[in-house]
């Protein structure tokens, strides 16, 4: 067991005054653990449901995060996180909806105050040393906004020993519950936190930098309203496994799109060639459909990005392909939940090079019979699976900027 001493500064109630509606802030769950006992709505979200909050997620995050709370304390203690889906749960209240899910580590990470700290060997033998730590994603629904991170409620020694603290979650506080409860980005620097006293909030946390040193320094009346608090981060390596094989996501009649589909108005002449590809993740694999498209006009080719396509892609390690243009599948986490007469599109504009020539989804391809499909790009869907909940966005980056194809035809079988 590795501990190492992490210091905080403590603003008494005095200085929290007006604090309002921040007092409701997070929650959480121990790490690893199956969530229980959850209090919110029992009534399932409306728009932040599992499904969505994890394709956010995977769209701004990697599959495995490297989360280091390293602020105020000497030792680097890093810890491998990522969420564990299979217990994700929703929950709602007023104008947020929440999704969240315990934690898996490699190693298990443990905050404990000083007289915590000092009972150790008790409450381990009682099984009641533990954290309450969830991964969070929240949605305001009145602003849109999306947002993720890791909260973290700390027991007293005098709460752990009488109530479980698994009860606590980011929409339910236990009304005796005595502790802290902390709020950390996914990198595992700290945000803030909260000190409760019999269910109450009586003062806010903050990390100690030279920022705060030299607000202390030159405010008086601060001052007289904080102390330090110190910490211990305590963490046990676990058995080290073998690495898991990458998992497969089912897809369907993905042969049944492979060709080349032709739209043709006049003088204008659109086609999109596909063919079965493979792009590979950090921890999954995923089958579809590559392609490459071809644009005229009374004669004139505008756009020719028809030559070899590439048939395997580990966006985990490499650039996207030069020549990829069109990435399209149905792949699902579950066979049953895949309409067979879709395919979802991301489509690499040549020209428009939307967010820097990433590309964009937010289409989709609809199989209206073997020779027939309904070709549909939405870049206002688009551009908001790439920018909502990133405040670094500029409302200029948000503007839609249009297709260099048509994005909305019925095509035919070549």
């Amino acid at each position: 067991m590795k501990v190492s001493k992490r210091k905080y500064l403590l603003f008494a109630s005095l200085a929290l005054l007006g604090i309002g509606s921040l007092s409701v802030c997070y929650g959480g769950e121990k790490w690893g653990v199956r969530s229980v006992d959850h209090r919110e709505s029992r009534k399932h979200n409306k728009q932040l449901t599992v499904s969505v909050a994890r394709q956010w997620y995977e769209s701004h995050y990697d599959s495995v995060v490297c989360f280091n709370t390293r602020f105020g304390g000497n030792d680097d203690m890093p810890a491998f996180i990522k969420p564990k889906w299979s217990h994700a749960t929703e929950s709602n209240r007023g104008r947020y909806e929440v999704v969240q899910m315990p934690i898996l580590t490699q190693a298990r990470h443990m905050i404990v105050d000083e007289e915590t700290r000092l009972h150790f060997d008790e409450l381990h033998a009682k099984n009641k040393l533990r954290n309450s730590t969830h991964l969070v994603i929240l949605k305001n629904l009145e602003t849109g906004q999306v947002r993720s991170f890791v909260s973290i409620f700390v027991g007293s020694y005098k709460y752990l020993k009488k109530k479980r603290i698994n009860r606590n979650t980011y929409l339910y506080r236990d009304k005796k519950f005595d502790g802290r409860v902390m709020f950390f980005k996914l990198n595992g620097s700290m945000i803030n936190g909260w000190k409760y006293r019999d269910g109450k909030i009586v003062g806010k946390i903050t990390p100690i930098d030279e920022n705060t040193k030299e607000l202390m320094a030159r405010s008086g009346s601060k001052r007289d309203h904080c102390y330090e608090e110190t910490y211990y981060e305590m963490m046990e390596k676990c058995e080290e496994k073998s690495q898991p094989q990458k998992s497969v996501r089912p897809t369907k009649n993905l042969d049944a799109y492979v060709g080349t589909w032709v739209y043709q108005n006049n003088d204008t002449i659109f086609k999109v060639r596909l063919q079965k590809g493979q792009e590979v993740g950090r921890s999954a694999i995923y089958n579809g459909l590559h392609g490459g498209y071809y644009l005229s006009v009374k004669g004139k080719i505008i756009e020719n990005y028809w030559g070899e396509l590439p048939v395997y892609w580990d966006f985990s390690k490499e650039p996207r392909p030069d020549n990829l243009y069109i990435w399209a599948s149905n792949h699902s986490y579950t066979l049953n939940e895949i309409d067979p007469n879709y395919v979802s599109v991301w489509f690499y504009d040549q020209r428009k090079k939307h967010f820097g020539g990433k590309g964009i989804s937010g289409g989709y391809i609809h199989l209206l019979s073997p020779t027939k499909i309904h070709w549909k790009l939405n870049e206002a869907l688009g551009i908001w699976y790439e920018t909502e909940g990133d405040e670094s966005i500029t409302d200029a980056e948000r503007q839609p900027i249009g297709f260099s194809v048509p994005d909305d035809v019925i095509m035919m079988k070549e």
